[in-house]
């Protein structure tokens, strides 16, 4: 398992320390209990409860290397998490480069950044925002509408386009394939994104959000 350490700084709580201890007590016996992956994530939620800069590591910890499923817990727990936000945020992005091969935990990673809110994740979104990989371009498609940048925009007007011709020129009798089926996915996701981040609700076509784009690009500004 590798050890994850974080800068944080925070006033001791000696009543929410001895709570950490003791959860990560009973979390280290229900994990040796058991080498079942439903049963080592379940053992994380209860954990979770305590959210704890030791907390925290630990289940960081556990987002790299190990059975995939128990790597996925440890992702969706981080992302329900409500306290120390910038600091799950910097564990779930460092967890992202070891998960590339593993799609399923790339969207989860993806997903609970979006939940974190926080925009320092919004490189790391953007990069993935037109993945080849089902799940995650739609993890990271929701996940802007969620961190909502400027940056964003930019890319997701380029998608919207794209996909609007990707889908009128398709072949009918190809709607079954990957890249098909990827696209009309893709659509409902970008609209969704482009609306959350610019709180616009007139455009539908592509071509109308590349014109408001083309417009606004220059003054626009995310509202909070």
């Amino acid at each position: 398992m590798i050890a994850f350490i974080f800068c944080l700084c925070f006033q001791d709580d000696p009543v929410k320390d001895r709570l950490a201890a003791e959860a990560l007590a009973r979390f280290q016996a229900a994990w040796e209990q058991t080498r079942e992956p439903a049963l080592r994530v379940a053992a994380m939620e209860e954990l979770s409860k305590v959210q704890h800069p030791r907390v925290l590591s630990t289940l960081a910890g556990h987002l790299s290397g190990g059975h995939i499923e128990v790597r996925r817990g440890a992702a969706r727990v981080l992302g329900r998490w409500k306290e120390l936000k910038p600091e799950v945020s910097r564990a779930l992005l460092g967890a992202l480069p070891a998960a590339g091969k593993e799609p399923d935990l790339v969207a989860d990673l993806l997903d609970s950044l979006g939940y974190m809110g926080e925009r320092s994740a919004a490189p790391a979104i953007i990069a993935r925002l037109d993945d080849r990989q089902i799940p995650v371009t739609l993890a990271a498609l929701r996940a802007a509408t969620k961190v909502r940048t400027r940056e964003m925009v930019d890319p997701l007007v380029r998608m919207a386009l794209t996909i609007e011709q990707a889908i009128a020129a398709a072949d009918p009798r190809d709607s079954a394939s990957y890249e098909s089926r990827r696209r009309k996915a893709q659509e409902p996701l970008v609209q969704a994104a482009l609306k959350a981040i610019t709180k616009q609700d007139a455009p539908a076509k592509a071509a109308d959000w590349a014109k408001w784009w083309k417009e606004n690009r220059e003054t626009f500004k995310v509202e909070e």
